[in-house]
């Protein structure tokens, strides 16, 4: 029938009829017709029955497809509903399910916008945290999106141990590029070329040695194999562009590790489509406290006047920070910020310390830790 297949996903064909597009996408038994002319999309009906007779044909702007309820609305935008895919799920589990429990979700945690301000320009961000599971190994967290909502998101356990953060997120980097690329061939075969291919990291030192390869390269990183630098030889080519993205505007963030507060607000809004991703880049106060990004906060610290003081600290300049590990076991060590004395000409400067274990007595009254 003269369609050719996507190149980066072969589930999708393409032939040009009458100046347009016609495109088939097919998964297993279900497939989806279309065209801007409906008599097209007719006559490759019935060329399909030819080949394969008694066809299941659903027209219009109602369908159901893979347990999913599709309605195409006004405005260009479409509505997907599974409700009824998970009453299906329910009644095949064939256990009592009936019981109500309290949940954190709120009744918009499947509302998602996901729109595109330009079919050409491609925003990703790319985030790594360093050493959070129990065998010590990172975690990379990446997502993309074309101006409201992502597109694709990715939360995953490194495969390698690293020996800093920076390797970490030169890894992260090494992991999630490949979906970048990939999509940015899907959309060509599409016939949308992408002219700005923008990735945001906030490890400076990772983006050096992403942009210059071995050049950039210390006695700290020059183990770092080879193959993790396959994103210079992408830069060159001008095939992405790297740029550096402050700690409290990383989306990726959201999928390394657990936020909390209006941090973790914040990139949720932006992630499912309720803001645009250009309210990142409006002003305000840095958000991104140690309480939020780890969930740091004890019955002693939420009265203590210095810690509601400051809080802005940088989670990165905290003293034994919990990994993932610690906070699934509750197991985080409680933290106090006390201030230096102020030195000549100099302004008091918050610091992280522990705080000692109290002491308690033995029945023998003797003290003891």
């Amino acid at each position: 029938m003269g369609f050719v297949l996507n190149q980066a996903d072969p589930c999708v064909a393409n032939k040009v009829i009458n100046g347009k597009q016609c495109t088939i996408t097919w998964y297993v038994d279900d497939n989806k017709l279309s065209h801007m002319d409906p008599q097209v999309v007719t006559d490759i009906l019935e060329e399909m029955e030819k080949l394969y007779p008694g066809l299941v044909i659903s027209r219009g702007k109602k369908h159901t497809l893979l347990g999913m309820k599709i309605e195409f609305l006004k405005g260009g935008s479409l509505s997907i509903d599974t409700s009824e895919h998970v009453k299906e799920a329910i009644e095949d589990f064939k256990e009592d399910v009936t019981k109500t429990v309290n949940s954190a979700a709120a009744h918009g945690l499947f509302s998602v916008d996901v729109r595109a301000d330009d079919l050409g320009k491609l925003f990703t961000w790319i985030d790594a945290a360093y050493a959070v599971h129990p065998d010590m190994r990172s975690h990379t967290g990446g997502a993309m999106s074309m101006g409201l909502g992502v597109v694709q998101a990715k939360s995953s356990k490194q495969k390698l141990n690293t020996k800093s953060s920076t390797e970490a997120e030169v890894v992260g980097m090494s992991d999630y590029t490949t979906n970048n690329l990939n999509y940015v061939m899907f959309m060509r075969e599409q016939g949308y070329e992408i002219r700005e291919n923008t990735i945001y990291q906030d490890n400076e030192s990772a983006i050096r040695m992403e942009k210059n390869g071995r050049q950039s390269c210390t006695s700290n990183s020059k183990h770092v194999d080879i193959r993790y630098f396959f994103v210079k030889d992408r830069v060159e080519k001008k095939e992405i562009i790297i740029e550096h993205c402050p700690t409290d505007k990383m989306v990726a963030d959201y999928f390394t590790k657990p936020l909390q507060g209006a941090l973790f607000n914040k990139l949720r809004r932006v992630i499912m489509g309720w803001d645009h991703i250009s309210t990142l880049q409006k002003k305000g106060p840095v958000v991104s406290t140690i309480e939020e990004r780890v969930g740091i906060v004890s019955n002693e610290n939420k009265s203590d006047p210095d810690i509601l003081k400051n809080k802005t600290v940088n989670a990165s300049k905290a003293v034994n920070m919990p990994t993932w590990l610690d906070v699934t076991k509750r197991n985080l060590p409680k933290v106090a910020v006390v201030k230096e004395k102020a030195s000549q000409g100099a302004s008091p400067r918050p610091e992280l310390l522990k705080l000692k274990p109290q002491a308690s007595m033995k029945k023998d009254g003797k003290m003891k830790k």
